[in-house]
């Protein structure tokens, strides 16, 4: 019986870097478990009861580990929290499964030999700064970035292979609909970029937050700059009247998702707690 905390899973929900190394540890697992015949799966399927001990294990160590979103792999850490005969288990599934993630989660594989390339910071200077380095989202690109690169990217596509959103004869309407949706997301975007002005607290998502905004188009959106930005890309795009700059939308969207959205979520709910995970709740991540 394995004496894990039952919250784990839920704790390490809030911090993409550990989430999306509790990702790989499960997908190994299920490689190795899968590749074994004896192995009973249980888990609706997932996984044997062995594995699973194995997995709840890993997961609340990354939830201890001092590192934290900063963590280096396993195989670079000076740390070793593993029990000797964990750290074996883990080994032995890692040395199968490990080539076999190339086929399986190539994501997740190629990611995971990027993070061997990290370093292990000092701990010591971890300690000493924590202060000064965890009171915002630490997002690694601010979200105007993303869509001025989309932008362009369906611009350049629409050099490259010039194809029309719409034919001619409607590319007039097609104008003024762009045009009012360029304004109503800068009508939009601006109204949430005045609240916060009001609110007396920062927009910008590395910059620490005083007090959390729950009300004027945050009573409808919790990313209200975010929406109007995708309506005056969208708007861009029928003034245009090219495709490509509406193609370039879906992948800012996730970009944005992974390396704005979660990190914020995960800064905001540490910080506002239950106040946070309410307006969570009642409010919607869009529209």
């Amino acid at each position: 019986m394995s004496t894990v905390p039952k919250d784990y899973q839920a704790l390490l929900l809030t911090t993409p870097r550990l989430r999306r190394e509790q990702r790989t540890i499960e997908a190994m697992l299920n490689v190795w478990c899968e590749a074994h015949p004896l192995h009973v799966r249980t888990r609706h399927g997932k996984l044997c009861a062995g594995c699973e001990e194995l997995f709840e294990y890993a997961s609340y160590r990354l939830l201890k580990c001092p590192y934290g979103e900063e963590k280096p792999t396993c195989k670079k850490c000076p740390v070793h929290c593993y029990t000797r005969d964990m750290r074996e288990q883990m080994h032995e599934v890692m040395r199968f499964a490990g080539p076999r993630m190339l086929l399986r989660h190539p994501v997740l594989a190629i990611r995971h030999l990027l993070d061997e390339k990290r370093e292990a910071p000092s701990l010591l200077a971890r300690t000493a700064t924590a202060t000064a380095t965890e009171d915002h989202a630490n997002v690694p690109v601010i979200p105007p970035v993303l869509f001025g690169v989309g932008l362009a990217a369906g611009f350049f596509l629409k050099w490259l292979v010039p194809v029309r959103l719409v034919p001619p004869s409607l590319q007039e309407p097609f104008c003024f609909a762009g045009a009012g949706l360029g304004l109503l997301g800068l009508a939009f975007g601006g109204w949430a970029f005045a609240t916060f002005l009001r609110a007396r607290t920062t927009p910008h998502p590395n910059h620490p937050v005083s007090g959390l905004v729950t009300w004027g188009p945050y009573r409808v959106s919790r990313n209200p700059m975010y929406v109007g930005l995708s309506a005056g890309v969208a708007g861009i795009a029928l003034i245009a009247n090219t495709p490509w700059v509406l193609a370039a939308l879906p992948p800012v969207w996730f970009a944005l998702r992974r390396l704005v959205i979660d990190h914020e979520e995960a800064y905001l709910e540490r910080k506002f707690g239950g106040e946070y995970r309410a307006f969570k709740a009642r409010t919607r991540r869009w529209l």
